[in-house]
């Protein structure tokens, strides 16, 4: 049987999920970090970037920012996020608009 997605994209989404899962278990529902917001930022508009890629992983941006792939759904799940979600949010949108730089993603 072959699964339905990627192996690469099923374990994005597992960091995510156990990402989340740390953040809702520590009881701490304090608000993110400037720096949080700050890597959610940087994802975001490097998602932007690199719109018409539907192969894009967590991975692959985490390596750009310079940051590893814990930190980056660290981060996310600080702010509510996670990766699909914020990979969705812009793949839903026109081509042009990934381009538009004030286009509301939040």
């Amino acid at each position: 049987m072959q699964a339905p997605l990627p192996g690469a994209i099923l374990i994005d989404q597992l960091g995510a999920l156990l990402a989340l899962t740390a953040t809702e278990l520590s009881g701490s529902r304090a608000a993110s970090t400037r720096a949080e917001r700050s890597v959610r930022d940087q994802v975001y508009d490097h998602i932007k970037q690199r719109c018409p890629d539907t192969s894009l992983q967590a991975g692959d941006v985490a390596t750009s920012l310079n940051i590893s792939k814990r930190t980056l759904h660290r981060a996310l799940a600080a702010c509510g996020e996670t990766f699909w979600r914020c990979s969705s949010k812009l793949v839903s949108i026109s081509p042009r608009a990934c381009f538009n730089r004030r286009f509301p993603i939040v």
